[in-house]
């Protein structure tokens, strides 16, 4: 009886330690999570792996509800913080499904990923921060996969009309040589597993730069779900507003996603910024690299109005344009692209005043980490506008800008260029009739100097 008994107690111990121990554990590894060192333990692993000051508020995990971190905040490099008070990324929660079978083979493999108010400010002085090693050779043999919208279409050859100026003589009709078999290449097996998604909650994307205090380009409210794996399917991300410089551009913007493993489009996307149509395409393959394409283009259009501000406006009688950028995401010293915009009977307004000009465009193009306005005009009968610019990924900049008008004009608009309130100075031309102002900026980024006119000293850009 007492030997039964003893085995009895025993086996009730052993059943309540199966039990008991893991609860123990679970509890207890949810409470290092949580504490400091725990927090400081996610921390110091996301630092490593991406380089940039990182700092959780706590992470729970459960295995039915997988792995939630809080808070977490990556800071911006640390040569623009004292410019950039907002971080460079902030995530309310970041929500992890896992596999858990391959999580204990020390592989991460993700059913999907919920991020609860993402929100990214992104500096342009990062450009400078760019590296200017190429990527391997390999991957640099690899081209982005093309889009179908806005594809050229074939050049047709047409037959020449003239006849040869030899007649080739007939021959004896040869015997066919035996043609090879065709061989059927099989298709790939369509992808049956479901498709796993990355779920944006409340997004938000800033573009700012340190000489600016509002942001150059703003998202708000982006929401939806992104496909990253399994069957293809098709989803949509829906923006809020979307604002330049303070100044709202569009709202309620739906985008279309396609996902075809492994590539992730969108498709075409119309839209509409400052009132004039737009249409975009995105391609992204997750492959090694990520290859990247954007193609945007401005349809030809007429008679658009375009307001940047309550004093400030144009209207076109005719615009178009088209943009092209592509590269690896992963190597920022493959990224390149261009634009081209036209525009004709431009009548401007500012303050009051107001200008007309027969013609304008502007020419963008970014390689090597370098962004250049190669030529941006505005031609009209009295007054003319020339510039360009040159961005370096040193953080080196500068820009020229040259106002050809009659000297009376320029001496009004002077008044409005020059802070100091200094004598202009203009640049004498062929003609008395002409004379020119020309501006000029120049520095690096976050100490920029602006010269008024070429005689004036430089004056601090803050």
């Amino acid at each position: 009886m007492k030997g039964g008994s003893w085995r009895k107690k025993l086996v009730i111990r052993l059943l309540l330690a199966a039990f008991l121990l893991p609860s123990i554990g679970f509890g207890l590894s949810n409470l290092f999570l949580l504490s400091p060192k725990g927090r400081t333990y996610i921390s110091s692993r996301i630092t490593a792996r991406i380089q940039l000051d990182t700092s959780v508020q706590g992470t729970t995990w459960s295995p039915w509800n997988g792995i939630t971190v809080y808070g977490v905040r990556v800071e911006q490099p640390r040569e623009l913080r004292g410019e950039i008070s907002k971080p460079l990324i902030s995530i309310q929660s970041v929500h992890l499904d896992p596999v858990w079978k391959q999580v204990l083979r020390k592989r991460l493999d993700l059913k999907g990923i919920d991020l609860v108010k993402p929100n990214i400010t992104l500096p342009i002085e990062l450009l400078s921060m760019i590296p200017t090693s190429q990527p391997d050779t390999e991957l640099a043999m690899d081209t982005p996969p093309d889009l179908a919208m806005n594809q050229p279409s074939p050049q047709q050859t047409t037959p020449s009309t003239t006849p040869p100026a030899v007649v080739p003589a007939p021959t004896e009709p040869q015997p066919t040589p035996p043609q090879p078999p065709t061989i059927e290449t099989p298709a790939p097996p369509e992808i049956t597993a479901p498709t796993r998604f990355i779920r944006l909650t409340d997004a938000r994307l800033r573009i700012v730069t340190t000489m600016s205090k509002s942001p150059l380009y703003e998202v708000l409210g982006l929401t939806g779900s992104i496909p990253f794996a399994g069957k293809k399917t098709q989803t949509s991300l829906v923006t809020g507003a979307i604002s330049t410089l303070g100044n709202k551009i569009a709202e309620d913007m739906k985008i279309p996603l396609d996902w075809n493993a492994p590539a992730l489009t969108s498709n075409p996307n119309n839209g509409k910024v400052f009132g004039i149509d737009t249409t975009t395409g995105i391609q992204l393959a997750l492959t090694q690299g990520l290859p990247l394409r954007i193609i945007a283009s401005i349809p030809e259009q007429k008679d658009k109005e375009v307001s940047i501000g309550q004093s400030t406006g144009m209207k076109l009688g005719a615009v178009a344009g088209q943009g092209i950028f592509q590269g690896f995401l992963a190597y920022p010293a493959s990224w390149q692209g261009q634009a081209l915009v036209r525009s004709m009977s431009i009548d401007g307004k500012h303050l009051g005043n107001e200008t007309h000009f027969d013609s304008g465009h502007a020419l963008f193009v970014f390689r090597n980490g370098a962004l250049s306005c190669v030529d941006a005009r505005l031609n009209g009968e009295d007054i003319s506008i020339l510039s360009n610019a040159t961005l370096l990924s040193d953080g080196r900049g500068a820009a020229v800008m040259r106002i050809v008008a009659a000297p009376e004009t320029l001496g009004a608009i002077s008044s409005f260029t020059d802070p100091t309130g200094s004598p202009p100075y203009f640049t004498p031309l062929h003609t008395p009739q002409r004379a020119a102002l020309d501006l000029q900026i120049f520095g690096r980024l976050g100490e920029f100097h602006y010269k008024p006119n070429p005689k004036a000293p430089p004056i601090l850009v803050r």
